[in-house]
């Protein structure tokens, strides 16, 4: 009987080490916390679940009310100001800071209400490079991918009247003369996409993010800004799907900001109790939005 469990434990031992693929594949630091990669898999796994919307289905979808709308400007104004975790140097997070919220001042005619610019106690930082674009805050993969990340798309060239549009795609049945892909610089397809969000064209810009989604399954700026588009089209089940991503992904940069607007998105559907436990979350991590937190949970009482 002894000689069976140590014959037991042996092949488990040695299992694991001739074949490590059989084992457990989700490393564990030190400190017991899940490390980025395992956090990656995991985001992976998640994205199987999202079916994102065709174009033709975006360009169908009905926009909600102005007053519902969550604009540009209302992004830029309300969100916390984010420095990346290299900035320590007390003097440098002064001048980051001072410089961040000038980019993100804008013409007062036509803002929100009641807002006011974010104080330098409000700093918030992300685990990762960030920079601004269009006053937006984004991951800077420039600096976190070890060769510059291009997106790639399919361009027809040729006379095709169906497809005189660079943007327009084939439909079944329709031969353009020619297709050609062409590699575009991430920074620069993003940059065009951050100016169509700016311009509050949300349909525009989420048909961009699937392109990037596409090259860059995980690209944490493309889900966190397609779940912004698909909340302001009514279409909150798609919303909280990148939401959720935002939020377990292994860069923290859209953590906050995601399960605030996550609770929006509840608020808007109506579904109270899960609102209620969504923004209870907030206010008790005491996060940037704790305040409008507050404020949309006495509405529900």
């Amino acid at each position: 009987m002894i000689l069976a469990v140590v014959l037991v434990i042996a092949m488990i031992v040695l299992g694991s080490k001739l074949f490590p693929g059989s084992g457990n594949v989700v490393a564990n630091n030190s400190a017991g916390t899940v490390n980025e990669e395992a956090l990656l898999v995991k985001d992976t796994v998640d994205l199987a679940l999202i079916e994102e919307l065709s174009d033709s289905e975006i360009e169908e979808s009905i926009e909600l009310p102005e007053i519902h709308l969550v604009k540009a400007k209302e992004i830029i104004i309300t969100s916390p100001v984010v420095l990346d975790s290299s900035t320590s140097d007390i003097t440098t997070i002064k001048m980051t800071f001072d410089e961040t919220v000038e980019l993100k001042k804008v013409d007062p005619i036509g803002a929100p209400d009641k807002i006011e610019l974010p104080t330098i106690e409000d700093v918030v930082y992300s685990n990762v490079p960030v920079v601004y674009s269009h006053k937006f805050l984004l991951v800077d993969y420039s600096k976190i991918y070890s060769v510059a990340p291009v997106i790639s798309k399919i361009e027809f060239t040729g006379t095709s009247a169906a497809l005189e549009n660079k943007d327009d795609v084939l439909n079944e049945g329709q031969t353009p003369d020619a297709v050609k892909t062409v590699n575009i610089p991430y920074k620069d397809y993003l940059y065009e996409t951050q100016e169509l969000f700016g311009r509050n064209d949300f349909k525009g810009a989420l048909k961009r993010y699937k392109v990037i989604i596409n090259s860059y399954p995980e690209d944490l700026n493309a889900h966190f800004y397609s779940g912004l588009c698909y909340y302001n089209i009514g279409k909150y089940n798609l919303a909280h799907k990148h939401f959720s991503l935002a939020q377990k992904h292994a860069y923290n940069t859209f953590k906050i900001d995601a399960q605030w607007y996550d609770a929006k998105t509840y608020y808007m559907e109506g579904k109270n109790e899960s609102c209620k436990l969504a923004l209870q979350k907030i206010i008790d991590n005491n996060d940037y939005y704790a305040p409008q937190a507050k404020d949309l949970l006495k509405k529900l009482k």
